[in-house]
């Protein structure tokens, strides 16, 4: 079966939710397709009322539970900040259907020679 129809879901649309309607979706092909003539081709996955959005969400934060990643006065005041927050980042899901896939820390232990737009007196 290469056709997923998700059903009941809150799709978004440029930036706006819009009513539950199903979506069918090319496993192979990767696109966006009119639903099949025949619905014994599709797979049905019900979201449940959850909102189906584009995949390519990222989210940034330069802190959280009272630390701020750019404000240390050591090097193992940051690892111990670091240490409070990765467990907040592990994979999971939500009760209200959001999942979070994980995280990637980056700097102040950066590479000098692949430091992208960070400053080198922001590095240690």
């Amino acid at each position: 079966m290469t056709i997923l129809a998700f059903t009941n879901a809150r799709i978004c649309r440029h930036g706006a939710l819009f009513p539950p309607s199903p979506l069918y979706f090319d496993n192979v092909e990767g696109m966006i397709v009119v639903p099949p003539p025949d619905p014994t081709e599709v797979e049905t996955i019900d979201l449940q009322n959850r909102i189906l959005a584009p995949a390519f969400l990222e989210l940034q934060t330069n802190g959280c539970v009272g630390v701020h990643f750019t404000n240390h006065h050591s090097d193992e005041e940051y690892v111990e900040n670091l240490e409070k927050v990765l467990p907040l980042l592990k994979p999971r899901t939500f009760n209200n259907g959001a999942a979070l896939l994980g995280a990637h820390c980056e700097g102040p232990f950066l590479n000098p020679l692949k430091k992208g737009a960070h400053g080198p007196s922001n590095q240690t």
